[in-house]
């Protein structure tokens, strides 16, 4: 009696078991991976102050605005496509179709822009609180037009010449993670290996006791410079756009009796080098972002007339003074384009600084790239292949002689082709630049 009614109770007992065991498997399926999730927010470094975050056609959060946070959203851990969107006009919709979510592991999607389109930064928040007295940072390159960069961390006002960069990272890469002492730093951005090539300069940067950090570097306008952020793992967001503009000077008058002009601008009080004419500046100058003062003197003497400009963070610029002569000199000042063609290709624009009476065409390899470029003005930038490529310059002006020259154009470069009055309205020089 005693062992049938044991039996019993152990039957029972199985029983009870058996179906605790498939009610918490949900029907036969992995309970880890059925309840899993993780923590995912949005980063807005774009100018849209209206961001939204979608993952996986659900809604996450409210619109959040430029250079905040979203709080986390609990996603599951799965891969899925996310998606970040402005009610606005002005950017477009970006996505990254298969972001792979790990179980209890946090997320920032970082949303950039780049030419007007919204590009995403899938930042995994797992790196190890550092030591007392120390800040853990890492760099992002998400910028596909400045190159490979150097990033160095330095005391306030330190000069960067003949120190090792503290940061080295390739384009769309992430650095190796360093632990550095908490305080505060100058952060100076620059092109590989030329650290006279600044791209951005972040002055007394405060990096706090046992900080996580990711620096993201992300593009700009003119595509040369780069913007900074710094992402706090678990923590705020400070968006720092750069604090500069690139300008060159381009002289395009003809020869002086005995002399050449000499052209100085100076853009928000920084001096620019000077120019003799006819010819371009060597190299972009870094100006204060935001001026809208600027001055030109020809041989000492100061333009009295210069139409209204405001360089812009990021921007790149040419200043192009041009004219008849010296005493009747005009000004422009163009908006330079230097983000990367795609594909390895070649972009390639027209400045007419040397024809007053007609517009001026460039083809390339036969094909019309641009027509009718007024005098003083500068086409668009077309896109053709690299290597050999005969460009021809054509004018219905009378006595223009046509311009034809093959050229060797490297791959995923940036070109222009200036045309420069060189003693008198058709008798023009040719300068091709590479800008990038």
């Amino acid at each position: 009696m005693a062992t049938r009614l044991l039996l019993r109770n152990l039957t029972a007992l199985f029983l009870i078991s058996a179906l605790l065991c498939a009610c918490s498997s949900g029907g036969g399926g992995d309970s880890d991976s059925a309840s899993s999730t993780a923590s995912v927010r949005l980063v807005n470094l774009t100018s849209a102050g209206d961001l939204t975050l979608t993952v996986d056609d659900t809604s996450r959060g409210g619109a959040v605005a430029s250079g905040a946070a979203s709080a986390y959203s609990s996603v599951d851990a799965e891969t899925v496509g996310v998606f970040a969107s402005s009610a606005g006009a002005a950017l477009s919709t970006s996505a990254t179709s298969s972001t792979a979510f790990a179980g209890d592991t946090d997320y920032s999607v970082v949303a950039y822009e780049r030419g007007g389109q919204i590009k995403l930064l899938v930042v995994t928040e797992t790196d190890t609180t550092p030591s007392s007295g120390f800040a853990l940072v890492t760099v992002n390159n998400a910028d596909a037009d400045a190159g490979n960069l150097d990033v160095y961390v330095v005391a306030p006002g330190a000069d960067i010449t003949d120190r090792s960069p503290t940061f080295s990272i390739s384009v769309s890469s992430a650095s190796t993670s360093n632990s550095v002492s908490a305080g505060t730093y100058d952060l100076v951005v620059t092109a590989s290996s030329k650290p006279a090539d600044v791209r951005l300069r972040l002055p007394s940067v405060q990096l706090a006791d046992a900080e996580v950090i990711n620096l993201i570097l992300t593009p700009t306008t003119g595509g040369a410079l780069v913007d900074g952020a710094l992402v706090r793992q678990q923590g705020s967001i400070s968006l720092m756009r750069n604090p500069s503009a690139r300008v060159r000077v381009a002289a395009a008058l003809p020869a002086g009796t005995g002399q050449n002009p000499v052209i100085v601008a100076r853009v928000g009080g920084s001096a620019l080098g000077q120019v003799t004419a006819p010819s371009v500046g060597s190299a972009y100058g870094l100006v204060p972002a935001g001026a809208t003062s600027y001055d030109v003197q020809i041989d000492g003497v100061p333009l009295a007339s210069l139409p209204p400009h405001t360089f812009s963070s990021g921007g790149d610029y040419t200043i192009v003074a041009y004219g008849g002569s010296a005493a009747a000199a005009d000004v422009n000042v163009l908006t330079d384009n230097n983000r990367l063609p795609a594909n390895s290709g070649v972009r390639i624009r027209l400045v007419n600084a040397g024809v007053p009476t007609a517009g001026l065409s460039l083809s390339a390899n036969s094909i019309s790239l641009v027509s009718e470029v007024v005098f003083g003005d500068a086409s668009t930038y077309s896109s053709i292949s690299a290597g050999s490529n005969q460009l021809v310059v054509t004018s219905p002006a009378i006595s223009f002689t046509t311009y034809t020259s093959t050229q060797s154009l490297s791959a995923s470069s940036v070109y222009t082709l200036f045309v420069l009055n060189f003693s008198d309205s058709t008798t023009v020089k040719y300068v091709l630049t590479k800008d990038r």
